[in-house]
């Protein structure tokens, strides 16, 4: 493996509604170069909220994309993502974001998202790609 990308919620949706076509970009450039994409549950859990019919067979094949490494919310990450969030003084940050910096924290890869500011809120030394 070369590296990867962590995806949060708009990254994940991004891609599952062809918003962008960073999203679309993104993911054959992993499928191609052996790019792992980190899919937090958390975040997955929140695309699956915010879904649209159209988006939704998508979400369903993700998981089973080569490219594609699923994080378990487990209670240790659960307590971890959560204090993080707390100790940042943002309690209301979903926990999509918080599960992604917190993997963020572990690896040197960076978060893509459409929402910085709230990834930044957590931990301002996390890389991350800003979608158009």
């Amino acid at each position: 493996m070369t590296g990867g990308r962590i995806l949060d919620s708009s990254a994940i949706l991004d891609i599952a509604r062809r918003d962008t076509t960073y999203g679309a970009a993104l993911l054959t450039v992993a499928t191609d170069r052996g790019l792992t994409l980190a899919v937090p549950a958390a975040a997955l859990l929140e695309a699956w909220a915010r879904s649209t019919p159209e988006s939704r067979p998508f979400l369903d094949l993700l998981p089973l994309l080569e490219a594609v490494e699923i994080h378990l919310l487990d209670d240790a990450t659960a307590a971890e993502a959560g204090a993080l969030a707390a100790d940042a003084g943002r309690p209301t940050t979903s926990a999509g974001t918080a599960q992604a910096v917190r993997l963020a924290q572990t690896r040197p890869w960076p978060i893509v998202t459409a929402d910085p500011e709230s990834v930044l809120a957590l931990d301002l030394h996390v890389a991350f790609e800003s979608l158009p």
